[in-house]
């Protein structure tokens, strides 16, 4: 376990100013800023505009930390204060280390820590009482109160299948056909301890809702650290190549509407994972998120269309699909030989009292 000195402290503290705060403004960037920030958290990956979802996400983790009561003095801060967390963090430095090495004020490093956090993990990371943390209560969150965060992430990420769960998920298993077949609406997010987490209706003849974290370039970022628990990002960019296969037809296009109708705020790369082989997709191949598709797949199976389209285009039980649209088509060829019969009657009525 690394272990950082006062000597190193004291350092690192001095090094971390920048030479131009106002360019250097916390949640703020010109162009060099920007590529300055990715330079240091991404190294070797430029700035583009298709990491506009990542920034997002920084701009909303910032934004909380200057909603808090410690707001002025967040303020003050820089986006180099962050990128210098994030080092450390990645250096696997311990909570108590970090507090103490931000800054005096406890609050306010706690809102740091919390931005780096939620900036370079992408989950939902509480410092103990307070922290940027997210309003929404229906985010799984965690509290970081001691020791270092690969510890903390290894106990967040179990590698236990404890389901069982055994079977091939079939092509038609991805995300388009959850909503268009399994009346589950996907939910986006940038919080990685949600991933495939499937959410009771709120209401009566409410949809299922399951929540998909979209952001394949931070998981292709992390795939050559070690701060996950082994094997977890190469797993969880498995769940999106399955999830969002661009080699199937409408794939694509679905994931750009969903991406309009979010103001861009997804990672379209999402869609072009590596294809998964007939092996890769048995779900005793995901030792992460085994549980999560096993619970997935059992509401995708026992949802029922709702609406002739659906019906029509669901293929998943091809012998239930054969069987109703036979009997509609009985139904349709009944109803019209009955209409034709009652026309046919009528006209021998009539004729029978009009015989000229």
């Amino acid at each position: 376990m690394t272990q950082i000195s006062l000597k190193q402290i004291v350092r690192s503290a001095t090094a971390r100013a920048p030479a131009d705060e106002a360019r250097d403004k916390l949640g703020h960037f010109d162009d060099k800023s920007r590529r300055d920030f990715f330079a240091k958290i991404w190294p070797g990956k430029e700035a583009e505009e298709s990491d506009s979802p990542f920034l997002r996400h920084y701009y909303r983790c910032c934004n909380y930390a200057f909603l808090s009561p410690e707001a002025d003095a967040v303020a003050s801060r820089t986006n180099s204060d962050v990128v210098w967390v994030i080092e450390r963090l990645e250096s696997n430095a311990e909570r108590e280390d970090l507090m103490q090495s931000v800054t005096t004020d406890e609050s306010v490093a706690k809102q740091l820590l919390t931005i780096a956090l939620k900036t370079s993990l992408m989950c939902n990371i509480k410092i103990g009482a307070g922290g940027a943390g997210e309003t929404d209560l229906d985010q799984r969150q965690l509290s970081w109160d001691h020791g270092d965060v690969k510890s903390l992430l290894k106990k967040a990420f179990p590698r236990d299948n404890k389901m069982g769960g055994k079977g091939r998920l079939e092509r038609t298993f991805h995300a388009r056909n959850l909503e268009r077949f399994g009346s589950i609406q996907v939910v986006w997010t940038h919080n990685l301890l949600d991933h495939l987490r499937l959410q009771d209706p709120s209401k009566e003849g409410m949809p299922y809702r399951v929540s998909i974290f979209h952001q394949a370039q931070f998981l292709r970022h992390h795939e050559a650290t070690n701060i996950f628990p082994e094997g977890l990002i190469q797993e969880t960019l498995m769940t999106l190549a399955l999830l969002f296969p661009g080699y199937v037809g409408g794939t694509v296009t679905w994931f750009k509407q969903q991406q309009k109708s979010n103001k861009k705020d997804l990672d379209i790369t999402a869609c072009y994972c590596d294809f998964l082989d007939y092996e890769k997709r048995n779900i005793e191949t995901f030792k992460y998120w085994g549980d999560r598709l096993t619970i997935l797949k059992q509401a995708y199976d026992e949802a029922e269309p709702r609406t002739i389209l659906q019906w029509w285009n669901d293929g998943r039980k091809r012998e239930r699909w054969a069987t109703f649209w036979v009997a509609i088509l009985v139904l349709i060829l009944t109803v019209f030989f009955g209409m034709i019969q009652c026309i046919e009657g009528g006209i021998q009525v009539w004729k029978a009292y009009h015989p000229s």
